[in-house]
């Protein structure tokens, strides 16, 4: 349209590059494709003489149209550098911080720190297994610990069920041995059974 600068008319060669083809090489094609702007220029001048042709010739033939795009991009890159550059300061930015990681990634590859890392590991390990020979007296209670519930499911209680399921027996609980929701272990589970058996 003529607000994007157009229209333009070229005339195209038809036929394919390469041997045996119409055009033995890019070089031929581009030749033909000169002569055919310069037959379509005369043809304009011919036709509409030649004071009326000069406004035309500018919109004849491929490389008048090809100045035209580059001339447009151009602009548009002019236009835009102000909005292109942040961003390539940004993508600059994380391409540097990915280079970044990747050298300190290499670096730990190296032969001394795989060494120092695997004796860290050794040390680690050995340390590990000593604990696990020689016992602990520490125990998680989350893992090893029981509820109050779960400590008369799998021992027993010093009641009938239904005497256990009371309310009145509940409240008992909660006022004079406490910690019945919590899982206790060692001697805090030992404390409470006492505090249950009174």
């Amino acid at each position: 349209s003529q607000m994007l600068g157009g229209p333009f008319f070229t005339s195209v060669p038809s036929g394919r590059v390469g041997i045996s083809k119409d055009f033995d090489s890019n070089d031929a094609f581009v030749r033909s494709l000169q002569q055919a702007e310069r037959t379509d220029r005369s043809e304009v001048i011919s036709r509409t003489g030649p004071v009326k042709a000069r406004a035309l010739l500018g919109h004849v033939g491929v490389s008048k149209l090809r100045s035209f795009l580059e001339a447009r991009v151009e602009d548009s890159y002019r236009r835009n550098v102000a909005r292109i550059v942040p961003l390539l300061q940004t993508e600059l930015r994380l391409t540097e911080s990915k280079l970044r990681a990747t050298d300190d990634e290499l670096q730990s590859l190296s032969l001394d720190r795989l060494r120092a890392s695997a004796n860290a590991y050794r040390e680690l390990f050995a340390k590990e297994l000593c604990m696990a020979i020689e016992g602990t007296v520490k125990a998680n209670p989350e893992m090893f610990g029981e509820t109050l519930d779960m400590e008369q499911i799998r021992g027993g209680s010093y009641l009938h069920q239904e005497q256990v399921q009371s309310e009145a027996w509940q409240q008992v609980m909660e006022t004079e041995v406490g910690n019945v929701k919590h899982k206790l272990y060692g001697g805090a589970q030992y404390n409470r059974a006492m505090r249950e058996f009174q």
